[in-house]
């Protein structure tokens, strides 16, 4: 997706310049904020993408939602937006907030908080796969930059156990990969600060790499 603050644009995304080069094709952008392997699951959004659109192709790369390490579980963050709602409760809210944000490795180590757990990550993908069938192209989980290493109890581990899911489900059902977790791990200025969305540069690199998966898929189907 876009992310005006870092500099890129829509122009700039992988989306916008494949439909560029593709041009006897629609590329349909799906994408939304925060979106998860169970979101891509929901009725909702399964009719507006894969029922309704019935997609020769899909490319799929989620999965930074899902293993993220988290100071709060969903319930909790639900009670964090009532005190943060309450006029006389809103301090509280920002104190608990900003305690456990400044001490985000203790915790992370302590209890791993994630908002789509590795057994249904698996579960998730596997779903997903029998939904859509083997036209998928799978692009896996970025390295995690410096500042989500530093601040993450071993997130890289975490990051590699549900890349190793994506790949063993990709090899299972026949779907293809791309492996940008290699790239960005050998080229770590590809990431932004915040450690896990993509340059204006990293977008150029995975439209190339996605244009030959693509021409290599259309030849063979």
């Amino acid at each position: 997706m876009v992310r005006p603050d870092f500099g890129v644009a829509y122009q700039d995304t992988f989306a916008y310049k494949l439909q560029a080069e593709l041009e006897d094709s629609i590329l349909i952008n799906a994408s939304i904020r925060a979106n998860s392997s169970q979101n891509a699951l929901t009725d909702n959004y399964c009719y507006e993408t894969l029922d309704a659109v019935k997609p020769d192709l899909v490319i799929y790369f989620l999965g930074v939602v899902d293993c993220m390490p988290r100071l709060f579980s969903r319930r909790q963050r639900l009670l964090l937006r009532l005190l943060m709602a309450t006029k006389f409760l809103k301090g509280l809210g920002k104190l608990i907030i900003a305690y456990k944000s400044k001490r985000r490795y203790e915790f992370t180590k302590k209890k791993l908080i994630q908002y789509v757990p590795i057994k249904n990550w698996n579960e998730n993908l596997e779903k997903f796969l029998i939904k859509a069938g083997s036209k998928v192209i799978f692009v896996n989980i970025p390295f995690p930059g410096q500042r989500l290493l530093s601040r993450n109890y071993q997130i890289d581990e975490i990051v590699n156990n549900y890349n190793s899911c994506l790949s063993e489900q990709a090899k299972k059902h026949g779907a293809m990969l791309v492996d940008f977790y290699g790239i960005t791990r050998e080229s770590p200025h590809l990431l932004l600060e915040d450690g896990y969305h993509i340059t204006v540069e990293a977008h150029k690199i995975l439209t190339k790499i996605l244009l030959e998966s693509i021409t290599k898929y259309m030849k063979t189907n």
